[in-house]
């Protein structure tokens, strides 16, 4: 997974570096990013149970893209944004009298997502674009 991942976003750095050699920021409506980096587990939701170290997550990584459309000359435009955070935890086994041993994978995969509205031209978001 975490090639695919790390292909993925190289895909789309270099379609947008490509797009971005097009033209100004003024005439290009449309904007993409990307981003990686390190999850670290701070909390004990996922750092560990009632401080039992063999039950810690470890550092995992997370995915981030963006898409924004925005028109100068409209002063409304739009962000949607996408996260994919994926943590490695250990395996629990433990054993019951009745079931035999139950085993369990600690792994932590979480996605979301954004939608913003930018306020822009007006000086509320930034200043304005003049020609």
């Amino acid at each position: 997974m975490k090639r695919s991942a790390f292909a993925v976003a190289v895909a789309v750095l270099a379609a947008a570096s490509t797009a971005g050699a097009q033209g100004s920021p003024l005439t290009q409506p449309i904007h993409v990013g990307v981003s990686v980096g390190a999850t670290i587990p701070v909390s004990d939701a996922v750092k560990s149970t009632n401080g039992d170290p063999a039950l810690e997550s470890k550092v995992g990584y997370h995915v981030n893209g963006l898409l924004e459309f925005s028109v100068p000359v409209m002063p409304v435009g739009l962000r949607a944004e996408f996260m994919y955070h994926d943590i490695k935890g250990d395996e629990l086994s433990v054993e019951d009298p009745d079931f035999g041993t139950i085993t369990a994978q600690g792994d932590n995969r979480i996605i979301g997502g954004t939608l913003n509205a930018l306020f822009q031209g007006s000086g509320i978001a930034g200043p304005r674009h003049r020609r």
